[in-house]
């Protein structure tokens, strides 16, 4: 393929349309997402699908948690009511799961 994905990019691929996320080892902030061809292409496939792209960002460089992004815009949502009820449903899940919130980009 033309994609420049290895392997285990091509596996991580095959993970994340079974699981509905793709996992990433390393920042969760936007800089280190755009520099993954694993990323950006999950990202595209959910645009195709219009489902959120999920991202799960593992613990690295001396961070102690875990980063789960979820990005709405693949929804293309044309009414803003609508990409405020998902977005509470999902700031309401991660609070009820004891996820730590961080309001910046919430």
């Amino acid at each position: 393929s033309d994609d420049g994905i290895d392997g285990e990019g091509r596996a991580e691929l095959e993970r994340a349309a079974a699981r509905g996320f793709v996992t990433l080892h390393g920042t969760a902030f936007r800089r280190g997402r755009g520099g993954s061809k694993v990323a950006v292409l999950h990202r595209v496939r959910c645009g195709d699908r219009r489902v959120p792209h999920i991202v799960l960002c593992k613990a690295s460089a001396g961070r102690r948690l875990d980063n789960l992004i979820v990005d709405l815009s693949p929804l293309r949502c044309a009414d803003g009511e609508e990409l405020d009820r998902r977005r509470e449903e999902i700031l309401s899940a991660a609070a009820e799961a004891g996820m730590v919130l961080v309001e910046e980009y919430a």
